[in-house]
């Protein structure tokens, strides 16, 4: 069996998908994995974008007919549809070479993996069975592509966790290291294609731990916390980071019961990657509204991006006024929920900013960072105006700052093409959905959540 079919990481089953992204039901235990500093190294392209204007909430254009693709693949056949909103735009698409990959509809255990043009026009897929369960994350590893999936029901988080591959066409699944206890919303390879980095929410007893946030949880509860792990080419962890460790009193005290926070998950990784220009290993928290950037090999703070202003916080910068009202919940005033943070090369960076129980439109930040200041250059919102629950990423589409790939997570929006000036070009979302901007609950939005994430990469991965 191949290197990337021996690796392996896990995924909560479908009707627990809702609980495990919006951060409300307790996680399994893990077992802890001594472990020793290694230096990763990860690439970022290197661009520099000219900053645009923010996006104004509106109402969604009016919808274009797509074009009929050679019928060989049918979204149909997964409850979704494509929809253009900018036809000239969209017509532009055609000379885009990447490839877009959705694992979905997330909320159905007969999904796939789909292979999309730039165009959001379906070009391959390999469904995806009740045995595998459903996929969340996704990279390209050495033998193709990638993805987070489980095969158990045991907890919000999966126990037994799998890496699957589309090498070869076919999906390979396998459990190896299953005792590792990754969790689901993290999959992100080396250089290489052979190690990676992922998330472990461990279980801890909070009777017995210094962890600040436990001072909120009672003595007959467990709270999980989160430690950053990366796992060597033969399944074994080498490196690992506990957030709990370095979570800065100051930032505690500021987010501590915030509106998207639970006690019982006081801080939710969901995203990691490494900077390889500066050797920083980014790390985002959907509970705690704040993105972490530590140096790979000591584990020391660089800077957190967040509403807090304590020791390790940029000072936000916004000479545009893309942020906008930040509203009446200074937790949530910059983030909330926040997914995906990404570098982007020459100290920029983007994240997907959810929203979540907030009246701002889910978005995508662009800022980029010199000494301790953090400079908004672009803010992108859903057109439709409404924001999301849980999970979501953001890509760019190409090289450049023009053109994006967003999955707004759970929402009734789905997976969209985004130009930096905020408009949205087309769009791929559940049957169900109206794409209205309605405020919805986690459970409502999970419901009609086409993919976890997008993936942008090289086309035919599935073959």
């Amino acid at each position: 069996m191949s290197t990337t079919s021996r690796l392996t990481l896990l995924v909560a089953a479908v009707a627990l998908a809702a609980a495990a992204c919006s951060g409300s039901d307790a996680a399994a235990p893990a077992t802890t994995v001594p472990a020793t500093t290694v230096p990763v190294t990860t690439a970022a392209p290197t661009t520099v974008a000219a900053t645009t204007t923010a996006a104004t909430t509106a109402a969604a254009p009016t919808t274009a007919a797509a074009p009929v693709d050679d019928g060989t693949v049918d979204l149909a056949d997964w409850r979704l549809t494509m929809e253009v909103l900018d036809e000239a735009r969209w017509n532009d698409l055609a000379e885009e070479t990447s490839a877009i990959y959705l694992i979905g509809p997330i909320h159905d255990e007969d999904n796939s993996v789909l292979e999309l043009t730039a165009q959001l026009l379906p070009s391959d897929a390999i469904a995806l069975d009740g045995d595998i369960g459903i996929g969340f994350a996704a990279d390209v590893g050495a033998d193709g592509l990638a993805f987070l999936t489980g095969t158990c029901e045991v907890g919000s988080f999966s126990l037994c966790s799998v890496v699957s591959t589309t090498a070869g066409g076919e999906i390979v699944t396998d459990d190896s290291i299953t005792d590792l206890e990754l969790d689901f919303h993290e999959l992100h390879y080396d250089d290489d294609g052979e190690g990676f980095w992922s998330i472990r929410y461990p279980e801890i007893d909070c009777t017995t731990s210094e962890a600040l946030p436990c001072v909120d949880v009672a003595a007959d509860e467990t709270m999980v916390g989160c430690v950053v792990t990366h796992v060597d080419p033969d399944g074994i962890v080498d490196q690992e980071w506990d957030l709990l460790e370095h979570l800065p009193a100051d930032l505690w005290e500021f987010q501590r019961g915030n509106a998207v926070t639970w006690n019982l998950d006081p801080v939710h990784c969901n995203s990691v990657e490494v900077e390889d220009d500066t050797g920083l290993l980014l790390v985002s928290t959907r509970n705690l509204n704040t993105l972490f950037a530590l140096d790979v090999e000591s584990g020391e703070l660089a800077w957190t991006f967040g509403s807090d202003d304590g020791a390790a916080a940029l000072d936000v910068a916004d000479p545009g006024g893309l942020l906008g009202d930040p509203g009446s919940e200074p937790q949530q005033a910059l983030l909330s929920a926040p997914h995906h943070l990404v570098p982007l090369g020459d100290g920029r960076y983007s994240v997907f900013d959810n929203a979540s129980d907030t009246e701002r439109p889910a978005r995508v930040i662009v800022f980029s960072v010199d000494g301790d200041v953090a400079t908004i250059e672009t803010v992108i919102e859903d057109a439709t105006g409404a924001n999301s629950g849980c999970a979501g990423s953001a890509s760019r589409l190409g090289e450049s700052d023009d053109l994006w790939v967003v999955a707004w997570g759970c929402s009734a929006t789905g997976v969209s093409i985004m130009a930096a000036d905020g408009t949205e070009i087309a769009r791929v979302r559940d049957v169900d959905g109206t794409a209205d901007g309605r405020r919805q609950t986690v459970d409502e939005a999970v419901e009609l959540m086409v993919s976890y994430r997008a993936l942008v990469a090289e086309p035919g991965l599935l073959r």
